[in-house]
């Protein structure tokens, strides 16, 4: 089913980031919370150069943990496909939860 929106999710992200940041901006310059003892533009840039950074880390680092949890647990043998291999005991048997047609039939 075609979604109603074809807006890739990476504009709209964009777009929210900026709209948050111009009204970050302009309520910094309308209702400064502190003195400006380091000037703005310093401040900013250092700023939005922290969110970069923490961006292509994020971008990096996610991908590389999913592909080493997956290995990890390939190696221990975890995961629902390992179901068939489990031994017999932990497996639900027919004796341990009588069937509903046993109880009615009795009555």
């Amino acid at each position: 089913m075609p979604t109603p929106l074809p807006i890739e999710e990476r504009l709209i992200r964009v777009a929210v980031f900026f709209t948050v940041l111009v009204v970050m901006v302009g309520w910094e310059l309308v209702q400064p919370r502190r003195r400006r003892e380091i000037p703005r533009l310093l401040r900013w840039t250092g700023n939005l150069g922290i969110v970069v950074i923490d961006a292509m880390l994020v971008r990096l680092a996610f991908p590389l943990v999913a592909v080493g949890l997956a290995l990890i647990a390939e190696e221990r043998g975890w995961g629902s496909s390992m179901s068939s291999l489990r031994p017999h005991r932990w497996r639900l048997s027919s004796q341990c939860w009588p069937s509903i047609s046993r109880s009615t039939s009795n009555t």
